[in-house]
């Protein structure tokens, strides 16, 4: 019964991250009508740091100190191109087009698991690889017409988060919640100054929706974290999927996007196959428990 209402509070803080996700897509979406992916990824991690600062001044210095900074300056490298990729995506594609795309991630995860983790990899993962690729395919292929360089975007996005999962996933066993989420915003500033080559502030709207990012930032990693530490990962999957409805009423009431054809068929491909390999993988592991 215990086991059974941890799992149950783990989806609850699942579908939460799912909620706050999108409601990130749609501001950073709103933001790249007047701001670069650059500087919308510098201010959003920017003030995930500023929300940092009351803690500064409750804990100690000591509580800050890492003995895995060089796995924590890869994971903001990764997340930095992740999100800078992500947001340049955005600016081209709908909203639940690019959900659908970070459906891929898992596939991508169990890839690297494989390389990293030295997890198994059977012929059922290569054939879902294959699989999701053409759904990703089939959904990118109208913006194929439009820029060439969108799908490497995206693509480079889904692959940087999943090898942050791979790392989260490495990483959480012997580091604290607190610092794994402080220094992945400490180090995508640092990066992302680099990248921002014409400086031009922001007017109030525009950090008063720059600030909400940041906060939602370090909710979605504390809520994935939190659910992770509650339920097997294999068991919260399936509620991603979740993900494309909550995008989708977004998109459509504040931006008046529809579902087109392309994202139907992408979706009839991507979800049931990554829905299958978990499910597969999941029976695996409880035979072998």
């Amino acid at each position: 019964m215990l086991h059974k209402n941890k799992t149950i509070y783990g989806i609850y803080w699942f579908v939460l991250s799912l909620i706050v996700s999108s409601s990130n897509d749609l501001i950073t979406k709103y933001l790249s009508q007047t701001l670069t992916s650059a500087e919308i990824t510098f201010f959003r991690y920017f003030f995930s740091l500023v929300y940092f600062i009351p803690f500064f001044t409750k804990l100690e210095f000591q509580y800050f100190k890492s003995k895995y900074l060089f796995f924590h300056i890869i994971r903001g490298g990764l997340l930095f191109i992740a999100i800078f990729s992500w947001n340049y995506s955005l600016q081209k594609i709908k909203l639940p087009t690019a959900t659908l795309i970070s459906f891929s991630i898992p596939i991508f995860t169990l890839i690297f698991s494989n390389i990293f983790l030295k997890e198994k990899f059977s012929t059922l993962n290569v054939l879902c690889t294959f699989i999701v690729f053409i759904g990703l395919s089939i959904t990118l292929y109208p913006y194929y017409l439009e820029i060439s360089f969108l799908s490497i975007f995206s693509i480079v996005s889904v692959i940087c988060f999943a090898l942050l999962d791979v790392f989260n996933k490495k990483l959480i066993q012997n580091e604290n919640k607190f610092n794994m989420i402080f220094y992945s915003s400490l180090f995508v500033v640092i990066f992302s100054v680099f990248t921002v080559q014409k400086f031009s502030m922001p007017v109030k709207i525009e950090l008063f929706f720059l600030a909400i990012l940041g906060m939602n930032s370090n909710l979605i990693l504390y809520f994935l974290l939190k659910s992770f530490s509650l339920a097997k990962i294999s068991t919260l999957v399936p509620y991603r999927y979740l993900e494309l409805l909550f995008s989708s009423f977004f998109a459509f009431i504040f931006l008046g996007e529809t579902i087109d054809k392309y994202i139907k068929w992408g979706s009839f491909i991507i979800i049931p196959t990554t829905y299958l390999l978990f499910y597969v993988e999941q029976k695996k592991s409880e035979q072998n428990s």
